[in-house]
Parts: C-alpha cells; sequence; structure tokens
C-alpha cells in the first residue's frame, strides 16, 4: 500500500515538473478597440505591466519600419482646443509612442510619433480639436512586433496633459552676399522665432561654382531672440575645399528652435550674388 502511495505522488510530482507554465493574459488595453480612456488632466496611469501585450494587426507601423512588440492603447477626447502632450516618463523600458485618429478600419491614421525624447522614453505633442478622440499607442522600440504575439513590454507609466504650444520660426535669405580677398563669404538674412525656446540657431551652407570646380562650406549663428520680432542674422561661411570669388553662389539655410521637448525647423534655398 504504501509503495502504491509513493507511485501516486511520484506521478504528481512530475505531471507537475512537465505541465505547461500558466502565462498572465494581456493587459485590458492590449488591442485598438479596448483602449483605456483618459480622465481628467493631468492624467497618469501605471506602473503597468506590459509585457504580456501583443502586437495588433492594425498596429501603425510608418514610424519605425514597422509595427512595435508589446503595445497598449488609450483614447483621449478633449473637451477643450489646443496643444496637448502625452508622455511614457518614468517607465522601465524603450518605448515608442503614436497618436492620431481613428481611420475608420480599425487602424489609426498617425499625426506625430516619438522614440527617445528623454532618455528611453517618449513624448508627442499635438493640437487637438475639442470633441475629437485621439488614440495613444504605446509600444516597445522599435519595430520588430509579431502580430498576435508578445514579445516586448515592462512596466510603464502613462502621462496626458495640456502642453505649450512648440516654438515657431521662419528665416530667410538677403539675395546679396559679401566676400573678402580671403575668400570667405558672409551670407545674411532675417529671422522670427517665438516661444518657450532653449536653444536656437541658424546654419547655412554656401556653393558656388568657381571655374571647374564646386566650393561650398557651412557657417551658423545661434542664440536668437525669440520674442515673435523680426531679427537679422549673418554668417562667415568658409569654404571647405576653395575660395569663394565674386558672381552667382546658391545658399540653404536651415533654422531651428527648440523648447525641452522638440524642436521647430525652417529651410530656405535662394540664389545668391556675392559682392565686395
Amino acid at each position: 500500500m504504501k509503495r502504491f502511495v509513493a507511485l501516486i505522488s511520484l506521478v504528481a510530482l512530475v505531471s507537475l515538473t512537465f505541465a505547461s507554465p500558466v502565462l498572465a493574459a494581456p493587459p485590458s488595453n492590449d488591442d485598438i478597440g479596448s483602449p483605456t480612456v483618459v480622465g481628467a488632466l493631468p492624467y497618469s496611469d501605471g506602473p503597468n505591466d506590459t509585457t504580456e501585450a501583443t502586437t495588433g494587426a492594425t498596429d501603425p507601423d510608418e514610424c519605425f519600419g514597422g509595427p512595435d512588440a508589446s503595445t497598449v492603447w488609450y483614447s483621449f477626447t478633449p473637451t477643450t482646443s489646443g496643444f496637448y502632450g502625452a508622455d511614457t516618463f518614468g517607465s522601465e523600458y524603450d518605448t515608442t509612442l503614436y497618436v492620431g485618429t481613428p481611420d475608420g478600419s480599425g487602424g489609426v491614421d498617425v499625426i506625430d510619433c516619438n522614440d527617445d525624447s528623454v532618455d528611453l522614453q517618449s513624448f508627442v505633442r499635438w493640437e487637438a480639436t475639442a470633441g475629437t478622440t485621439y488614440l495613444l499607442v504605446v509600444g516597445t522600440c522599435c519595430g520588430g512586433g509579431v502580430i498576435g504575439q508578445a514579445g516586448g513590454g515592462g512596466t510603464l507609466l502613462f502621462h496626458v496633459d495640456v502642453a505649450l504650444p512648440p516654438p515657431t520660426i521662419d528665416v530667410s535669405v538677403d539675395p546679396v552676399g559679401h566676400f573678402t580677398t580671403s575668400g570667405t563669404a558672409t551670407i545674411s538674412g532675417t529671422v522670427t522665432c517665438s516661444g518657450e525656446v532653449e536653444f536656437s540657431f541658424v546654419e547655412v551652407q554656401l556653393t558656388q561654382r568657381v571655374g571647374r570646380f564646386s566650393i561650398s562650406g557651412f557657417g551658423g549663428v545661434g542664440d536668437l531672440v525669440c520674442d515673435g520680432t523680426s531679427q537679422v542674422w549673418s554668417a562667415e561661411v568658409f569654404g571647405d575645399n576653395g575660395l569663394f570669388k565674386g558672381g552667382h553662389a546658391t545658399a540653404f539655410a536651415f533654422a531651428s528652435a527648440c523648447d525641452a521637448m522638440g524642436c521647430s525647423e525652417d529651410f530656405n534655398e535662394s540664389a545668391v550674388k556675392l559682392r565686395r
């Protein structure tokens, strides 16, 4: 009898040893059809475990070269038009973040997406219209998701709140520049920027055909006054492979103004004539 009881115990132990592990269920907002509704602002959700979240068949794929792993969804319908921001700050894995609107076919029309805004966490800012429902999806960086399977995730903290408008910037290039006998050129123009700007700059690339050669060089200026008024910028450009001369050239100006969460940019390509 004792031998029979021992045999039963051994069989039970073996059965337990080789039993399939019990997997945790995906989070309730695993699918685009069941997003967590963002409530009163400022909104905070988590910490939540997203390791068992799966990749959906209609997850966005245009930002990182394929749908991300372990995506979870939120929906937000503002009552007031304006700028809003969502982030994953404080999360413990490499997140991605998308914002968009339902496309009517079970997917999302992406407005913006981000990876690594602050360290490995993400931030998106968008201008929202009151009464419009926006979808926000958090994934694991960057692509590589397999539809219907988990494979990423971690401990997620998610936030939504009102945001400041992004900076604005607009740059122009004067049609006349100047050159010196030493072969340097000076390119000028105007720039207007505004917002809670932490840093700003104008860079210019100048190219000129001199005989059989194309001379090019770069210059720039920073610390713009971003108070909404127009100001003059001027940059000295040194040729990387020769000397600039009098005559026609092409200037490509790039301007950027950045706050703590992102940058605004403007470009201007113009024909200029270099004079003494």
